[in-house]
């Protein structure tokens, strides 16, 4: 058997080596690599050939920064010979994060000869190109050897405890792009006149100021009088609009005026915002109250759907690991091992100085909505829309007894659905 170590110079990269390495596992590739990035499946794209034979596999860890996207092409090259390991729930690190695979080991085989190669490289464009400082050692001699048929073992134990990647398969990472926030207002009064028209909204307090930013888009639900008293949440509109906002002013009132108070004689309708504990009012205009401090104008431009769906951020699914059948595992009992034992959570560790090993034996999907941002049967409203199956984590407070100015009528929103 021939070791070599890889390499005096650091930052030599492993693009030459690994690349000779699986283009050499004419009979078997055999991968378990903690992180695999675009870069990763690039470098992998010309061996799927070999990656295909009956034997060969790769591995990956599902925790970032593999890159999910870039699995899926990698799939389409070896359907059946791509795993991604979940890790497990427990044992975790204090201020470190669960126990994952974290291998870094290529095993190629070709009749009796066999090369491995292990050490610190991902499949990342840093580590293959020599952008981080890496080590690694290279064996190269007959596959009986006993280094060889123990590595062969570890990479079978590491595809085995990992799951066979499916096309569509997500990672931890949600993307959540938010737009240009949408003014939500919920106020109490008749249907209009049907649009276009303008807006006046009067608020005789300083506690929207932070909502009015331009530009903004505008959606008005009206309710009938009274029906707010318990929040929007247990109350239905009969009319929703949608518009936008064009224009902000500071009356005499306001701490922060600077200019003077404002007049829209274009504006045909207006809400009222008294933050007394009662719902905002819309009607016709008539005199400002005295105490009006901050001024708005909206253009109204159509009427809107009533069965929209708000939502303060994009309610995507996470990801929720299931758990697997619990193992433990015993540690040395010396002195070091007891003393490094107290770097880890009390529910990874047993009474008798074993690790809990509780594997993620895959994920459901975990929609998280905030009680008071939607009304009960908006969940299963929003179950049709994404066209999944859905549940609600946690228990979400009764607002059905709450005071009504703990359940604002003015909000801004990042997300329709």
């Amino acid at each position: 058997m021939r070791a070599r170590f890889h390499s005096a110079d650091p930052y030599s990269g492993s693009n030459l080596q690994l690349n000779a390495l699986l283009r050499s596992g004419a009979d078997q590739l055999a991968i378990s690599c903690a992180y695999c990035t675009a870069a990763g499946v690039e470098f992998l794209k010309p061996h799927a050939s070999r990656l295909n034979n009956r034997d060969s596999f790769v591995v990956v860890s599902w925790d970032k920064p593999t890159d999910f996207a870039a699995l899926e092409e990698l799939h389409k090259l070896i359907p059946g010979h791509l795993y991604v390991h979940f890790g497990n729930t427990t044992p975790v690190e204090r201020k470190v994060g669960h126990s994952k695979m974290h291998s870094k080991a290529f095993y190629a085989r070709s009749g009796g000869s066999c090369s491995l190669w292990t050490g610190s490289h991902n499949l990342t464009a840093s580590a293959i190109l020599g952008a981080n400082c890496e080590a690694a050692i290279l064996l190269e001699g007959d596959a009986d050897e006993d280094p060889f048929i123990e590595a062969l073992a570890h990479l079978e134990q590491c595809r085995d405890e990992a799951h066979l990647y499916y096309s569509g398969m997500q990672g931890p990472e949600a993307i959540d792009r938010n737009k240009e926030p949408t003014l939500i207002i919920h106020a109490e009064g008749p249907a209009a006149t049907p649009p276009p028209w303008h807006l006046y909204l009067r608020a005789q307090g300083t506690e929207i100021d932070s909502l009015l930013t331009l530009p903004s888009d505008l959606r008005l639900y009206l309710y009938p009088p009274g029906s707010l008293s318990r929040g929007w949440q247990l109350a239905h509109p009969h009319s929703a609009y949608g518009g936008s906002l064009t224009g902000v002013n500071l009356t005499p009132n306001h701490p922060s005026f600077s200019g003077a108070q404002a007049s829209w004689p274009a504006a045909t309708h207006v809400v009222d915002i008294e933050f007394s504990g009662s719902a905002p009012t819309f009607g016709i205009p008539s005199p400002d109250p005295r105490n009006v401090t901050t001024q708005a104008l909206f253009s109204i431009t159509g009427a809107a759907d009533l069965q929209e769906l708000w939502l303060k951020k994009k309610p995507t699914p996470k990801l929720e690991p299931i758990q697997g059948t619990e193992s433990r595992r015993y540690v040395d009992q010396e002195p070091v091992s007891t003393e490094l034992l107290s770097f880890f959570t009390n529910a990874s560790k047993g009474f008798s100085g074993e690790l809990i090993f509780k594997p993620i034996a895959g994920f459901e999907p975990v929609l998280e909505l905030s009680g008071e941002n939607f009304r009960e049967e908006d969940l299963s409203r929003a179950e049709q829309r994404l066209g999944v199956s859905l549940k609600r984590r946690g228990q979400e407070r009764d607002i059905s007894d709450e005071r009504v100015d703990k359940a604002p009528f003015i909000f801004r929103a990042y997300y329709r659905l």
